[in-house]
């Protein structure tokens, strides 16, 4: 696989998920997340998962959000 000078880590982490996200984020001192959309409910007025929208209102980095 080609490197353009981005480092990828995968993490496997237990507990809530957004809070574990928001932290590993953090931890890592991130600049970006890649999210999925919506989880197993079906999203928030069907857009947007309750994890997601939480990654995204409670972190300091951008975060990519993939429906």
């Amino acid at each position: 696989m080609a490197n353009y000078g981005t480092n990828a880590q995968v993490r496997i982490e237990g507990g809530n998920e957004a809070e574990t996200i928001v932290k590993c984020a953090d931890d890592l001192q991130a600049d970006f997340i890649v999210i999925g959309a919506a989880g197993k409910h079906g999203g928030v007025r069907g857009r947007l998962g309750s994890v997601a929208d939480k990654v995204v209102n409670k972190n300091d980095c951008s975060v990519m959000v993939i429906r």
